[in-house]
């Protein structure tokens, strides 16, 4: 094939070179495989070696109307094909005529041919060669040839120019965006053209080039929405094969711009009636698409969505309307040995996740009327079972956004299906209230234990199906999980003895469900469990034994999980000997080969194992050396299967995750094995201690590079939790005599860099607060060994990178308060966006509280050692305690303050020489807006009233002053402001009882018992009802009054507190003997102006 001159110029069909590449082409199409590779290999060495022969003779087998059909094509796919390739790109090596010609050449075909087939072929061809030209402005003639091919009288020639342009996409732009008028008017054209298929054309060329453009140029399709609209109801109105391509093409503008249909929705509405009121006669993809288009536009604009009633209900009256037609008999269930799953059926499942995705897009004000609505008439009796069915399961969906104030209903409504015909039906409303035991816990256990847990009781009964017995079990996880200890052990002797039954029948399904069922009601009445203990361990250790192989791994999963949880339950000295048996049996497993790498049962066993260490404490040393390699292993797992391209998609063994501009494949099963493995070795070093020093070395040099693992945040979280306690296992060790400090020193030395480098590089700020607990926890568990493992060049970079993230918190929400600002009443009603500033606030409040418990353990753990550091930092402080300072750093300046003073007890004087500087600053904020700010204020007062000593005595009457402003103000005893003005109240009695001499004590003592008892801030009630045991045990006549006249209100404060979560074995200790040592005939006459509640108290004393 080298002797080609370019067929324009040879001349007729019969040239030697374009005879010989026929000949090839025709064996690249046998059906001999060995023939076909053969031919294919040629074609690519050629084309390689000689492109301008080659694109010329595919461009002359095209255009010649004697060559075979299905060669023409292949020419077409060659061209698309092999045009873009290589470096450089195959186009790029041919002549700047050759080029020339092909351009002009293609367009010509396109405008002559009349085969579909190829003129198909030929658009996609043109297509690709304009991505590759367009761009760098070489192929200028395209749109105008196109645009003019618009004009044309053809049909054809129509269409076939907007398929072209609709097909130019995502490449194009620039040149879209600077063509665009031109285009828009050709749109309009197109759209509005007398044929179908070319008004579809044009829509899909809309719809692709709509999905491109700039943000900012979108309001320039407006004039086209309403013919965008007419055309999908035409295609919809025909019934024909195009319906569903035109429904997907307006699905790809609103996932574009949702807000580009706000205008119209009455004629999205009207669209999706089309369908909902014919659904026999639409494809199943025409109405799953029909469905998507809805949801997406009420995702993309929710606050539309809301005041658009008749969207959300033919969405949802759509969705439910394709989960009722799911293909599914009843008769299917006959065989119990997997779990049916309704989302099986594509459009069950397309159902289920619409009612899921508006309920939490829209909220449940304006969901629940439409769901309760729909549901209703669902469960109507006269319905079918999968109406029925799939009510209850829609239901399931939009629970969660439900208001609580709607539970009796729909409880009600829920568990009359528990007695329905159909076992589906039975399962679905199982479902439904196991859903609702999670979305409305603890209040749904609380209030409706007496119905629900009756009703599960009775799905358990042998005369029930398989599935549903299953089911039933499963949702009493559910329940147990938000359920107090006292409600769940009203009904535990006829709860265990169900579940008990259900653990002796043969199926598997049921068996499972049991033992995890039984695991967790052993979690939640906790000892009270011990006397059912006899009645499963023997039977699970039996099973744990027994069960061998891969079919009964998952059954030896759970196994092990319940019994351990069982051992949790009734503690150490039951559980031990068992937990003992059991760790030999897994050992054995181990041992003997361990386990596949789809083992469901490795898991379960990782978990138990660490339940069994907390159980038997440094018993489990024997077993380390079998359990920490096991897991080790798993925590080094690579996971990252290496660099992917662009075009491929997640699967349930792989996710993807783009790092800067490049993304990975990690396999899902081995990342959720080494955040299993990271736990478990956290899990084992905390409980283990010293024991676990053999193996420090090795889990450091695993764990610590993992605060860089960018793939997943948990396992992130995971290693920094554990850093902490691998420094005390090598402090404890020391301490006992296994080593020196050399490996405490280093691994302090390692941890803390780590962390720093760590909380430089991580962006989420959940994570963030995690490194900064770890580095906190370091500091607590070093001790009185802190100034000796952490220099103070680490010292200051810890205090330097936490200033940093205040710096970095107060910037976020200045960034919030200005978007709020920004933004107006916009977001007012989208409880969608709501929702996610609130847990972007709550995230970093969590932050903003570890950083402040950080500055405090290291101002505890390194005492005076600190003070240096503190001075250095003292005007960072100031500067923070500014008022023109942030609400953030201003915050987290007065809680260092308070951990400060709190440590001056162990500094005495040395701290002194602060106070004037700071406390002054501090104690202006006393009556800040932000209730925190408040309370933390009020708290630095009571401790430098207690704390300080003659320090604090010149701001003593103004300190006095301000809190009785605090305590008296009218909004004192709202909600937000409760704990703040408990605060205040408490620092108010350590005034007076430490700076008592500095106020007028007799005045103010008999105003702040008045105050008493607290209620809201727990801790700070039993300090205040200490600090009135204090005055009451010295005789203080200021408090007790003129003839005792103040004890009634004594002794009800006492009485009122005593033995209450409001008190402390300690304190109540202290309360008894006062009262008791009260003359019983002043106690007789105080008592009966007493409630009843507290008359029987003073009686039992």
């Amino acid at each position: 094939m080298t002797s080609y001159h370019h067929p324009h110029h040879a001349g007729g069909s019969g040239t030697p070179v374009t005879a010989t590449v026929q000949d090839v082409l025709a064996r690249a199409m046998s059906p001999d495989g060995a023939v076909q590779k053969e031919a294919e290999r040629t074609i690519r060495v050629e084309i390689d070696r000689n492109p301008g022969v080659m694109i010329g003779a595919f461009m002359h087998l095209l255009g010649m109307p004697t060559t075979p059909t299905e060669i023409r094509g292949f020419c077409c796919v060659l061209l698309r094909r092999n045009l873009p390739i290589g470096e450089p790109m195959v186009l790029n090596r041919l002549s700047e005529s050759l080029q020339g010609e092909l351009k002009s050449e293609l367009l010509r075909l396109l405008a002559s041919e009349t085969a579909p087939h190829i003129r198909n072929l030929l658009c996609d061809t043109i297509a690709e060669l304009a991505q590759i030209t367009l761009y760098r402005n070489e192929w200028p003639q395209l749109l105008p040839a196109l645009e003019q091919m618009t004009l044309q009288p053809l049909d054809t020639l129509r269409e076939a120019a907007l398929n072209v342009i609709g097909k130019l996409g995502d490449a194009l732009p620039d040149v879209q965006n600077e063509n665009l008028g031109s285009l828009v008017a050709l749109f309009a054209r197109g759209l509005g053209d007398p044929s179908l298929a070319v008004r579809n054309a044009a829509l899909n060329a809309v719809s692709s080039t709509f999905s491109h453009v700039d943000e900012t140029q979108i309001k320039k399709f407006t004039g086209l929405r309403v013919a965008v609209l007419t055309v999908v109801r035409d295609n919809l109105v025909a019934r024909g094969d195009s319906a569903s391509v035109a429904v997907s093409s307006l699905v790809a503008m609103a996932t574009r711009s949702s807000a580009f249909f706000r205008d119209d929705l009455q004629a999205v509405v009207h669209l999706i009636s089309q369908v909902t009121g014919d659904l026999e006669n639409f494809e199943e993809d025409v109405k799953q698409l029909s469905l998507e288009l809805g949801v997406t536009i009420i995702e993309g604009i929710p606050n539309a969505a809301r005041r658009c009633a008749p969207l959300l209900e033919v969405v949802l009256s759509l969705a439910l309307s394709l989960m009722v037609a799911f293909d599914e008999e009843e008769d299917t269930w006959q065989h119990p040995a997997k779990a049916w799953e309704a989302s099986e059926d594509a459009g069950f499942g397309a159902g289920e996740s619409a009612f899921d995705r508006v309920a939490r897009s829209v909220g449940g004000k304006k969901v629940t009327p439409v769901v309760f609505n729909l549901v209703s008439a669902a469960l109507n009796a006269q319905a079918s079972w999968k109406s029925r069915f799939s009510g209850l399961m829609a239901l399931t969906q939009a629970c969660e956004v439900i208001s609580p104030q709607k539970l009796p209903d729909m409880v009600s409504l829920v568990l009359r299906c528990f007695t329905d015909e159909s076992a589906f039906v039975q399962f679905s409303a199982i479902n439904c209230i196991g859903q609702m035991c999670t979305d409305f816990g603890p209040k749904i256990q609380t209030d409706f234990h007496l119905h629900i847990l009756p009703a599960l009781l009775s799905c358990m009964d042998e005369s029930r199906h398989p599935r549903v017995q299953a089911h039933a079990a499963a949702a009493v996880i559910n329940f147990a999980e938000h359920c107090s200890s006292e409600i769940l052990q009203q009904h535990a002797d006829a709860l265990v003895s169900k579940l008990y039954n259900l653990l002796r029948r043969p199926q598997r399904i049921i068996q499972e469900q049991a033992m995890t069922a039984i695991a967790s009601v052993a979690e939640c009445i906790s000892v009270s469990f011990a006397k059912f203990y006899e009645h499963f361990v023997p039977l699970l250790k039996y099973a744990i034994a027994n069960a061998h192989g891969p079919d009964n791994a998952m059954f030896r999963g759970r196994a092990l999980e319940c019994i351990t949880f069982i051992g949790m339950a009734v503690g150490n000295d039951r559980f031990a000997p068992d937990a003992r048996e059991v760790m030999e049996a897994t050992v054995k497993i181990v041992q003997a080969g361990g386990f596949a790498s789809d083992d469901p049962s490795y898991s379960y066993m990782v978990q138990a194992w660490t339940r069994i260490c907390t159980a038997l404490g440094s018993s489990f040393a024997p077993y380390l050396s079998v359990t920490v390699p096991t897991v080790l292993r798993s925590a080094q797992l690579q996971c990252v299967l290496g660099r992917i391209d662009d075009d491929e998609d997640e699967t349930d063994d792989k996710q993807i995750f783009e790092i800067g501009n490049e993304q990975y494949g990690i396999s899902t099963n081995q990342l959720e094995e080494k955040s299993l493995g990271c736990s478990a070795l956290g899990s084992f070093v905390a409980t283990m201690k010293q024991e676990f020093y053999p193996y420090l070395k090795p889990c450091v040099e695993t764990l610590v590079p993992l605060l860089k693992f960018d793939f997943e945040e948990n396992i992130r979280q995971a290693a920094s939790t554990a850093l902490p306690d691998l420094l005390y296992c090598a402090i404890a060790a020391h301490k006992a005599g296994m080593c020196d400090m050399g490996p405490a020193q280093e691994l302090a030395a390692l941890t803390v860099k780590s962390l720093l480098e760590g909380l430089a590089r991580e962006e989420d700020i959940l994570v963030l607060a995690g490194f900064v607990h770890a580095i906190q926890l370091c500091f607590d568990k070093a001790a009185e060994l802190a100034a000796t493992l952490f220099p103070m060049d680490v010292v200051k970079a810890v205090r330097d990178r936490l200033i940093k993230l205040i710096e970095q918190s107060e910037g976020r929400a200045r960034a919030a308060a200005a978007r709020r600002a920004n933004h107006g009443d916009a977001y007012s009603d989208d409880e969608d966006e709501e929702e996610r500033r609130a847990s972007e606030k709550e995230a970093d409040e969590q932050l903003q509280y570890m950083l402040a418990e950080c500055f405090g353990s290291m101002i505890k753990a390194l005492g005076a050692h600190f003070l240096p550091v503190f001075n250095e930092s003292l005007p960072v402080l100031v500067q923070m305690l500014e008022p023109q300072s942030g609400p953030v750093p201003r915050k987290m300046a007065i809680f260092i303050f308070d951990d400060f003073v709190e440590a001056c007890d162990k500094m005495a004087a040395q701290a002194g020489p602060y106070l004037p500087t700071l406390f002054p600053m501090v104690a202006r904020y006393v009556s800040d807006r932000d209730s925190d700010i408040r309370q933390a204020v009020a708290y630095g007062i009571a401790l430098c009233a207690q704390l300080a000593g003659d320090g604090f005595k010149p701001f003593c009457a103004a300190a006095t002053q301000s809190l009785i402003a605090l305590i008296q103000d009218p909004q004192a005893r709202q909600a937000a402001n409760r704990r703040a003005t408990d605060n205040a109240v408490a620092a108010l009695g350590k005034i007076l009882r430490y700076q008592g001499d500095q106020v007028d004590a007799a005045q103010l003592l008999p105003a702040w018992l008045s105050m008493l008892p607290l209620r809201d801030d727990v801790l700070e009630s039993a300090v205040c009802t200490s600090l009135l045991c204090d005055f009451v045990e010295g005789n203080d006549t200021r408090l007790l009054g003129a003839d005792f006249g103040n004890l009634p209100k004594i002794v009800h404060v006492l009485l009122d507190v005593v033995h209450t979560k409001l008190t402390n074995p300690e304190l109540d200790a202290r309360i008894v003997p006062i009262i008791k040592q009260l003359p019983p005939g002043l106690m007789a006459q105080i008592v009966v102006g007493l409630p009843d509640k507290l008359q029987s108290k003073a009686a039992a004393i």
